[in-house]
């Protein structure tokens, strides 16, 4: 996670080699993966959650949170890969 750059960084499991840096929305803060790759990340500053390809880094989605809502963190259920986020600005976990 790289909140003052917009964006996450892959790592080489490894060696920690910086493998490449991708572009999310504004302020990220969390993300986890689902079982089908995908890697979920939580916008902060841009009410919103990104979802993107796990392998290529591809933009697959962008999901309003809604104004204000500020999400802070981001869970992925194993058991039915459902997406759970906490919102600090309305004070809520959502599904």
């Amino acid at each position: 996670m790289n909140p003052d750059q917009n964006s996450v960084t892959v790592l080489h499991a490894d060696s920690l080699e910086r493998l490449r840096e991708i572009p999310v929305g504004r302020d990220p803060r969390s993300l986890a993966f689902d079982t089908r790759g995908r890697v979920w990340v939580v916008c902060h500053d841009d009410d919103r959650l990104d979802a993107l390809d796990g392998d290529d880094g591809r933009l697959m989605a962008r999901i309003p949170t809604g104004y204000g809502s500020a999400p802070f963190a981001v869970v992925v259920s194993p058991a039915d890969d459902s997406v759970w986020i906490s919102c600090m600005g309305s004070g809520e976990v959502r599904r």
